[in-house]
């Protein structure tokens, strides 16, 4: 190869052009759900969180953000879940480099996630509701926190 070829391929190394974003395999799903307003739906989508064991690390407005368990040849996913009134959808998404979901683990996940929402919703009382809430408001509060600490080590 060229020297001046070598060199080009270094800058443009050093420029972020020879990086490419890596596609990494997810699936969505929404659903209609008539009579829930944005917050009574993420409060069930916390409920349907903890039903399937799974953790819920980072909580927004309308949006929570869990992951699935890790085992042994097994990494965990990340799972999302936004809120609308009267509308939910949720995203399975591989997170650790894969190139392919050839289990259809991403599948798995959405359809495990709307089969507790429903367990959830026909289970749910307005006792569990405002638990979820007060879960979900501490949860918000630690992403607030961590997302400004963040903001200042990016600074220093």
């Amino acid at each position: 190869m060229p020297e001046n070829s070598v060199k080009r391929s270094r800058a443009n190394e050093k420029n972020g052009a020879s990086c490419k974003k890596l596609y990494m395999p997810e699936k969505s799903e929404t659903i209609s759900v008539s009579g829930y307003d944005a917050s009574r739906l993420q409060a069930l989508a916390y409920g349907a969180f903890q039903h399937l064991g799974w953790t819920v690390k980072y909580a927004g407005v309308n949006i929570l953000l869990a992951y699935t368990p890790k085992s042994w040849g097994r990494c965990g996913n990340e799972i999302t879940a936004k809120t609308e009134d009267n509308q939910l959808t949720v995203t399975s998404k591989m997170i650790h480099g894969e190139s392919f979901d050839i289990r259809g683990r991403t599948k798995k996940d959405t359809r495990d996630f709307l089969s507790a929402i429903e367990t959830t919703r026909a289970g749910n009382t307005d006792l569990n509701i405002q638990e979820w809430n007060e879960k979900i408001a501490a949860l918000k509060d630690e992403t607030m926190k961590a997302a400004e600490q963040e903001e200042r080590s990016e600074r220093s």
